[in-house]
């Protein structure tokens, strides 16, 4: 059989839908040799190389990025072939030009499923609530000086199951963002007032920047997190306290009190003064059953002494499964706390270890 007759037997075998998953798992080189064989393996391989797409905004890739984009217009089945995007800043604050172009091929990305700003382009927000991703699940995105066009970029897309946003960012506390299909939050604790759910919500991973506060602020942010959450299943608590030991303390007790269902819970502080503090007071949390303790930045531990401390945190919450104390997995067979892979912990407690 001559070689150049091989792809036409292939293609008059197998369904495209096989013949684009094997192109999955070649390299991107060879994906990009591919779309020279034919028009069918072009056609198909642009849509694997075009699926998951990284674009560096900035004066430095004005001519790159503006040859990308006018391609995307030029043939809108490669932008319908692109299913994640992520944006990132490069040198040099870019054009009015090159911004109109890349929103102008981000409305041909109909498919888009996932969406990551990681940097602010002021210019670009703007025009944020002209696009419309019917599909999109996944967002992570930087908030400009000027966070009304992203909040209501977000309030146009309540397709969103997951929602992440920078610590930093300049968003209002006050703002209302309403995702009635939210699963996943990553921010700010401070936002969670302004999200508005239908208690779809399992997971939270929060990073608290309250010091010395009201009680009463802490309780109504808590409360709020409590009504986004889904009752009936197990909730997965992921915490990062900037704070004093006290207001760490404050939050869990709350947690604890409205959220009982709590199944999975993650502890992060900044020193080993407020872990002490913390874990001689921490209240019952009656179907806790994984927990991951440790600090925000390294510290050093205590080698040796990790099964008389995973045994006072048993202590502590009888229903524990399974720990994760600063480096190391745990998990109770028999009654006997033993060592397990950091994976197996990661993926039975939905935690992320961060």
């Amino acid at each position: 059989m001559a070689i150049d007759t091989i792809p036409l037997v292939i293609t008059r075998a197998l369904p495209d839908e096989l013949i684009t998953e094997a192109i999955q798992n070649l390299p991107k080189s060879d994906q990009a040799t591919l779309c020279q064989v034919s028009r069918l393996f072009q056609s198909l391989s642009l849509s694997v190389l075009n699926r998951a797409v990284t674009l560096r905004v900035g004066a430095s890739t004005s001519a790159t990025l503006g040859a990308f984009c006018s391609a995307l217009v030029a043939y809108p089945a490669r932008a319908a072939a692109i299913r994640s995007l992520t944006i990132r800043h490069a040198r040099g604050a870019p054009p009015s030009l090159l911004v109109e172009q890349l929103i102008e091929s981000m409305k041909l990305m109909r498919r888009l499923e996932r969406l990551e700003i990681h940097c602010s382009i002021d210019p670009m927000a703007p025009k944020l609530p002209s696009l419309f991703f019917p599909h999109l699940t996944d967002c992570l995105i930087a908030f400009p000086l000027d966070a009304h066009p992203v909040i209501q970029f977000l309030a146009n897309h309540p397709t969103i199951t997951h929602l992440r946003i920078p610590w930093s960012t300049s968003i209002p506390r006050d703002a209302l963002i309403p995702l009635p299909n939210l699963v996943y939050y990553d921010g700010p604790a401070r936002l969670i007032r302004g999200l508005r759910s239908t208690q779809t919500l399992r997971a939270a991973h929060l990073r608290w920047l309250f010091l010395n506060v009201h009680r009463a602020m802490i309780e109504d942010t808590v409360a709020a997190l409590s009504v986004l959450s889904d009752p009936h299943a197990p909730f997965i608590s992921s915490n990062e306290f900037y704070s004093t030991p006290e207001d760490a303390l404050a939050v869990l007790s709350y947690l604890a009190k409205y959220i009982p269902h709590t199944g999975s819970l993650q502890i992060r502080v900044t020193n080993q003064e407020s872990m002490d503090y913390i874990k001689g007071r921490l209240p019952p949390f009656e179907r806790l059953e994984y927990l991951a303790v440790g600090y925000l930045q390294e510290f050093p531990t205590h080698k040796g002494s990790e099964r008389s401390e995973i045994q006072a945190w048993a202590d502590a919450f009888p229903s524990l499964q399974a720990c994760y104390l600063y480096d190391t997995a745990w998990r109770k067979l028999g009654g006997v706390w033993r060592e397990c892979s950091t994976d197996e912990f990661r993926v039975d407690s939905g935690l992320l270890l961060l």
